[in-house]
């Protein structure tokens, strides 16, 4: 190897020519590759701009999707849980009609202060009515202290997950629901974020609760960095690179959801995101080596023709 460096140092510095050229040539190398690097900078700055413009966005569209959504099954059980209600002759077929307006909620109960059930109905089967113990449950005691209550992820018999969704009734009594996480998840799985993209909810404590991949289901975000910046700091968004729990590297957007607490995620996979600016990246190396050979190449005629052979004649003749 050094001897093959040395060869071609000899080659160079025996001819004045030969020097002129390589110096051209480097200084033309160099500023080429400076200015595609400024280029290639540049591009991916911008790009990165706009996915991360983008993927805030979305943060937020899915936000406000599932504040909505929550906040139309509370106001059901609210409807629920109403004197008005509880109070009627036909109040299981009014409980049977507000269920059948809500496609979120698998099923809401009505109870008394002592437990004992009012009104029930169900979409699938009886999970919150047929508990023998339900007076002792943890949604139960809290929505009667009067909090409104989010469990963590449950799975039906059929493994459908869901949340119990708990607060206090008008007449001093309970109201509860199970809140099916799939429908969240198809209503934020609605937006476009790419090839890659997916967005999913986690609660209070980082547990995914909605996530089309199933298998990341009850998977903890304690485990990013950034999630944990986020769930202990003032800010209510972040945006950045990371590592996600499938092990991928992504680039993506956090957002505290306010009405419950939970968080939005939104992520695309770094490779589709930067895939232009390094396709560009690529195409202006090649650019920039043909564009480097092409003024090497027109240097050294230009120079022979007008610098070297002129000065050769004029030597001839003096000889």
């Amino acid at each position: 190897m050094q001897h093959t460096i040395l060869r071609i140092t000899v080659y160079f510095r025996s001819s004045v020519r030969r020097r002129l050229l390589a110096w051209l040539g480097g200084m033309t190398l160099l500023m080429l590759l400076v200015t595609s690097a400024a280029v290639s900078y540049l591009v991916h700055q911008f790009e990165q701009e706009l996915w991360r413009a983008r993927l805030s966005e979305e943060a937020r569209n899915a936000g406000s999707v599932i504040d909505g959504i929550v906040a139309q099954s509370e106001r059901i059980l609210t409807a629920a849980g109403s004197a008005t209600l509880t109070g009627a002759p036909e109040r299981q077929k009014l409980l049977d009609l507000l269920l059948a307006t809500e496609p979120s909620l698998l099923e809401i109960v009505s109870t008394d202060a002592e437990g004992a059930i009012l009104a029930a109905s169900n979409r699938d089967r009886a999970v919150l009515a047929s508990l023998f113990t339900l007076s002792q449950s943890e949604w139960f005691r809290q929505a009667m202290a009067g909090v409104r209550y989010h469990s963590r992820v449950q799975y039906t018999f059929q493994d459908k997950p869901y949340i119990i969704v708990a607060q206090s009734a008008e007449d001093e009594g309970v109201v509860a629901g199970r809140l099916y996480m799939e429908v969240l998840q198809q209503m934020v799985s609605e937006l476009d974020i790419g090839n890659s993209g997916s967005v999913y909810i986690a609660d209070a404590e980082g547990e995914v609760i909605t996530h089309a991949d199933r298998r990341l289901l009850g998977g903890l975000l304690t485990q990013i960095p950034a999630f944990v910046a986020v769930q202990q700091g003032e800010e209510d968004a972040w945006i950045g690179e990371y590592t996600n729990l499938a092990d991928a590297p992504v680039l993506g957007s956090l957002r505290r959801i306010d009405a419950t607490g939970w968080y939005v995620i939104v992520e695309v996979l770094q490779a589709e995101a930067y895939a232009p600016s390094q396709n560009a990246l690529a195409t202006i190396v090649v650019v920039t080596l043909l564009l480097g050979f092409t003024v090497m190449s027109g240097n050294s005629i230009f120079m022979r023709r007008s610098i070297f052979r002129p000065l050769q004649r004029l030597s001839a003749g003096a000889v």
